[in-house]
């Protein structure tokens, strides 16, 4: 395909109304700098990835699977995972006084006594990937307890931590045509280029075969969204990426402490948001330089993304101007809507009231975040980490609270929110060795009952995920890490893929309902810190995150969930730059509102209109 044929990333999310930050940064809202990647041509060598020198080292061997001679005879039947993994790399802290045992699944009998086998595959990381001294990306306690139990090692062929990397060594590979057996978070528009090539393994009947019957039950209640992004020709050519639910739902984070002084309340509306906004950006109350205060914090990804997020303001007017929504019989793109111009002038107004940073539009999301960690922003819709440790550190005196998004002029109000199963999927190459396949969905079976069971208490690795003190206490200072950036996904990676996407919620209720049960001396390091949080930030965390499960009818999702069209393809990335270009030139009064008349001309007439033919032809086969 020539270069006028592909379309990027960004571009093809803005037309099918994803979110414009890339569903392969969902899961992991905050994003970091990448570490050090290698190319898909050079030998398959994991990246090194940031060392954290405060963890003490774990210097055990990568395992291979237990020979059948070594396998107890009396032990086989129940096949319990714990009999296969030797101690030091068993999850949990069983010896700590105040620490906890995960209990590990059963492991299927094929993992037993057979050949140990390697599969290479492709992994994103950045400086969250984090490991002990001595591990890396193929070798830590999670590869180590895994090769014990299965005697299967994953080898990253090549790394990467942005999508454009992405992009680009996926483009490599397929051109050179050394594509490794299992692949991380294809994007969409390269799986269907791989799909059309007959580059990846249909895995219709593998899926079907081995798939456990817990992970069959989630993708019966989701239905056909399940399989939008893995399904070229009516075959399935990977597995789906489920990412948490209502992952990427804002609701308004305010400065509690800030408002009380100036008493002002809680908006409720869009005009009661823009006087505190502007009572807020006057009020000198932030760390900034000159005490400089951001009413609203926002970024250069104005339709939605993963923090500081603009949608609720679209929302309000009944739009998310990169989705496609219902229009008589058919759909038809927000963004050309009328609703979306009066938006813009309110916008428009806002920025030169003051609302906005005045550079908000050069502004990305870390560093928008940034301003609220320093203390400086007042308001921001975010989803559930909102709330950051670093701003109580910046200002003893911080007070965090969250509210649900404000209504609109009509009294409307909603967000951006998207199907938990995106449009990354996991792929194998053509060709791969059957087994490969078979031993990957197995993996996912087994994290799933590992990872989804609250009960089974899987919180990783003492001394990785978290650290005593001299005193059996959880060391609060300790920069833990999660362990789902070691694993291979679905269930697992950097993305955080899970098989429920109900799973945090879940366990969220699970814990606040269950465990302050638990008599004070009898709990746990865990239980304790979990109960006892003493600045808030990991209660309002969690609160928020069932509160936004309990609002979710405010959620506005695209009508059309579907692989690029031909024209999306060829003109997605002119058409992404003309709406960026007239929507924020309009915003920062560059110029006039009326200029969006101009714009909705021009996207018609540069591709639009052809667009909008072809995703009402997917929506009339697809009713």
């Amino acid at each position: 395909m020539s270069h006028q044929t592909k379309v990027s990333r960004r571009d093809f999310l803005r037309l099918t109304g994803l979110t414009a930050t890339g569903a392969i940064l969902t899961a992991c809202a905050p994003q970091a700098t990448a570490v050090p990647t290698t190319a898909p041509a050079a030998p398959t060598k994991a990246a090194e990835p940031t060392k954290a020198a405060a963890v003490e080292p774990t210097k055990a061997p990568v395992a291979t699977a237990v020979p059948p001679t070594a396998v107890p005879p009396t032990k086989v039947p129940s096949l319990k995972a714990a009999d296969y993994v030797t101690a030091k790399n068993l999850p949990g802290s069983p010896k700590n006084p105040r620490g906890w045992t995960t209990n590990l699944p059963d492991i299927p009998q094929s993992w037993l006594g057979k050949k140990p086998i390697t599969i290479s595959v492709t992994r994103r990381v950045d400086t969250g990937t984090q490991f002990a001294e001595g591990d890396t990306l193929e070798n830590n306690p999670f590869s180590r307890m895994l090769g014990e139990l299965s005697g299967i090692t994953f080898k990253p062929a090549w790394t990467w931590s942005t999508p454009d990397e992405a992009n680009t060594k996926y483009n490599l590979a397929m051109a050179s045509k050394q594509l490794p057996d299992y692949m991380e978070t294809v994007p969409p528009a390269i799986f269907l280029q791989m799909a059309e090539a007959g580059l990846l393994e249909d895995v219709t009947d593998a899926i079907d075969k081995y798939a456990s019957d817990t992970w069959k039950k989630v993708w019966k209640e989701y239905g056909n969204q399940v399989w939008t992004w893995v399904t070229y020709k009516g075959r399935k050519y990977g597995l789906p990426y489920a990412s948490n639910a209502n992952q990427n739902d804002s609701v308004l984070w305010y400065r509690k402490d800030w408002l009380d002084k100036l008493n002002l309340k809680v908006p409720k509306t869009l005009d009661e948001l823009h006087d505190v906004a502007v009572a807020l950006s006057k009020s000198k109350l932030g760390k900034g330089e000159g005490g400089l205060t951001v009413g609203l914090a926002a970024t250069k990804n104005i339709y939605h993304t993963w923090a500081c997020d603009l949608s609720p303001i679209w929302g309000a007017f009944g739009i998310i101007p990169d989705r496609w929504s219902k229009e008589g019989d058919g759909l038809m793109f927000d963004g050309i809507r009328p609703e979306a111009k009066k938006a813009l002038a309110l916008l428009a107004q806002w920025y030169k009231d003051g609302v906005f940073r005045k550079d908000f539009n050069n502004i990305a999301e870390g560093d928008a975040r940034n301003d609220g960690k320093g203390s400086i922003n007042g308001l921001h819709f975010t989803p559930s980490w909102g709330a950051t440790v670093e701003t109580y550190q910046n200002d003893p005196k911080t007070v965090w609270a969250f509210a649900d998004i404000p209504t609109g002029p009509d009294g409307k109000k909603g967000k951006f929110t998207e199907s938990p199963f995106t449009a990354n999927p996991y792929c194998f190459r053509k060709g791969v060795d059957p087994l490969v396949v078979q031993r990957v969905i197995e993996v996912c079976n087994w994290l799933i009952e590992l990872r989804e069971d609250p009960v089974k208490r899987f919180h990783g690795w003492e001394n990785n995920q978290y650290k005593f003190t001299a005193d059996n206490k959880l060391d609060a200072k300790f920069a833990s890490w999660v362990p789902h950036a070691w694993m291979i996904g679905p269930v697992g990676s950097r993305g955080d893929g899970r098989g429920d996407p109900q799973t945090t919620a879940k366990g969220i209720k699970y814990f606040m309902s269950e465990w302050p049960k638990i008599a004070a001396d009898k709990q746990d390091a865990w239980q304790e810190t979990y109960l006892n949080d003493p600045i808030g930030v990991n209660k309002l965390s969690r609160e928020s995150t069932v509160f936004i499960d309990e609002t979710k009818a405010s959620g506005m999702a695209t009508e059309f969930r579907a692989l690029p069209t031909a024209t999306m393809q060829l003109k997605g990335t002119d058409m992404g730059k003309l709406m960026d270009t007239a929507y924020i030139s309009i915003i920062t009064g560059q110029k006039p509102v009326d200029e969006f008349d101009n714009f909705v001309k021009q996207w018609k007439a540069l591709g639009g209109d052809q667009v909008t033919k072809e995703v009402n032809e997917w929506y009339k086969a697809n009713k």
